[in-house]
């Protein structure tokens, strides 16, 4: 939603100051958020708009219901996220459904996310401030694309059987390959500009190979997952542990089995519940971490970020069921 080249840092925080339990407070951050971007001078394409969509276990379809409602009687939980153009983000918990129903209502998300998208084209717009893009020019984009298409396209395509480091390095020659000739054209063009026309003459390439063979840049089909294993046990002195393996993604479980912490406290929604008054399971605590090193980063140990607070919503989930 934001112009082409648009690098200028843009930070929206929602801060819940209070709640009442009635109004779902993720649906209200998001479309507040949208709301600011629009009454903002920000260069942003919007407006974009989020709705909840709960089915009961009475095969009825609800909109926005409360939060304390869903938690209750709900087969499907569904937040779903949109502009004009398309879908956003769709994420979403529940029982076992037939695909007739989740498409149900998908597409009653898609028909609250238009009511509300027509209400708010109709109010007044604020003139967007013009910005300056770091796209590279016409010329550079030519050029970059006549000295190393070819060499990327065939890069992309005939190195199926590398693994994804090794991919990385094939990558890192072709892309200083093309540096050369680029920094001869252009002399005087910032280092910059000449990485970005190279990042952009990688990425047509890759869409365009998968399009053209159907085959993706690690030798996959379309319509094939990475490959999937699992072991249990590797941790011999923990009461229970697992190894979960998918593609180069890894995953180390372990379990400790002992009396629930009924006297940890939450904390949920600016107020201090026991655990067995939260969402999760009496029986259970989930601890998730992902520390820097996981992904080849240096980063404080401890620190929460988007990663640990995503990825460990999404385990939850998988474990409330």
């Amino acid at each position: 939603l934001y112009p082409k080249g648009y690098n200028s840092e843009t930070q929206i925080v929602s801060t819940l100051q209070s709640s009442d339990e009635k109004v779902d407070p993720v649906v209200l951050a998001i479309n507040s958020a949208s709301e600011a971007l629009m009454r903002s001078k920000v260069p942003w394409k919007g407006p974009a708009f989020a709705v909840r969509i709960v089915k009961t276990n009475q095969n009825e379809i609800l909109v926005n219901p409360s939060p304390i409602f869903k938690k209750n009687c709900c087969d499907l939980d569904l937040l779903f996220a949109a502009c004009e153009s398309g879908t956003l983000m769709i994420e979403m918990e529940g029982k076992m459904i037939p695909h007739s129903e989740l498409k149900a209502c998908l597409k009653r998300a898609q028909r609250e996310i238009k009511i509300l998208i027509e209400k708010r084209k109709r109010a007044n717009l604020k003139e967007k401030e013009k910005i300056k893009t770091s796209l590279p020019s016409e010329e550079l984009a030519e050029y970059a694309k006549n000295v190393g298409y070819d060499l990327v396209y065939k890069l992309i395509s005939a190195n199926y059987s590398l693994k994804k480091d090794e991919r990385g390095l094939k990558q890192s020659e072709a892309t200083n390959q093309i540096k050369v000739e680029l920094n001869k054209k252009f002399p005087d063009l910032d280092n910059q500009s000449i990485e970005l026309a190279i990042n952009n003459l990688f990425k047509k390439a890759v869409c365009e190979v998968v399009f053209n063979t159907s085959v993706r840049s690690d030798g996959r089909k379309v319509d094939q997952i990475r490959p999937i294993d699992s072991k249990i046990d590797v941790l011999p002195s923990s009461h229970g542990s697992a190894l979960f393996t998918r593609g180069e993604t890894q995953t180390l479980c372990t379990v400790t089995l002992g009396p629930c912490p009924d006297f940890e406290r939450l904390k949920f929604l600016g107020s201090s519940k026991k655990r067995s008054q939260s969402e999760m399971p009496e029986n259970m605590c989930l601890h998730y971490e992902f520390p820097p090193y996981c992904v080849n980063e240096i980063g404080p140990i401890g620190k929460l970020n988007r990663r640990m607070i995503g990825h460990g919503n999404l385990a939850e989930k998988s474990l409330k069921r």
